[in-house]
């Protein structure tokens, strides 16, 4: 059992958000030894998880201290807020995913430390779903932004500067 707890509220009932809206919450540490922590880092920030590399940023970050002499008891709430931007919005796609997450990260005078998160929703965006009937599983793909093949249709469709069969343009006439 842990001897610390980190409890994150979110002000909003459903934990989405859209972009521009204001992000605020409070957060508190329940410790055994409060004049142990030293500091406390508070982030507001985005990851990806799925093929390919992983990213992460971090859109807001406070640290507050207990190391210049005045000691804050986290033990009681503290707040935080900041406006959120306008992308990347939150995406759970069947390649990639997109979260978005308040990190509070504790650390400890004896060299330790421990974090917790509370993930929220940023914008409304359509889940990503796999196309079924694809001949190669490697080329699986998302709903968002696919591209469906031409179709003989469009074969038959002249071009702008085609000239039809028989009908030679005669330039110099």
């Amino acid at each position: 059992m842990n001897d610390w707890e980190i409890s994150i509220r979110l002000i909003g009932d459903d934990h989405s958000y859209q972009p521009g809206e204001t992000l605020s919450g409070e957060f508190f540490v329940q410790i055994d030894e409060p004049q142990d922590i030293r500091a406390v880092e508070v982030s507001v920030l985005w990851f990806t998880e799925g093929k390919g590399d992983e990213d992460m940023a971090v859109h807001y970050f406070e640290r507050i201290s207990n190391e210049n002499g005045q000691f804050i008891d986290m033990r009681k709430s503290q707040q935080f807020a900041t406006e959120l931007p306008e992308s990347p919005l939150s995406y759970d796609g069947v390649i990639v995913k997109i979260h978005w997450c308040v990190r509070i990260r504790v650390f400890l005078s004896r060299g330790r430390d421990f974090a917790t998160e509370q993930v929220f929703c940023l914008g409304k965006v359509p889940r990503g779903r796999a196309v079924l009937g694809q001949d190669d599983p490697d080329l699986e793909s998302e709903t968002v932004g696919q591209i469906a093949p031409a179709s003989s249709a469009d074969d038959a469709t002249p071009n702008k500067d085609t000239v039809p069969d028989g009908d030679a343009a005669d330039p110099t006439a």
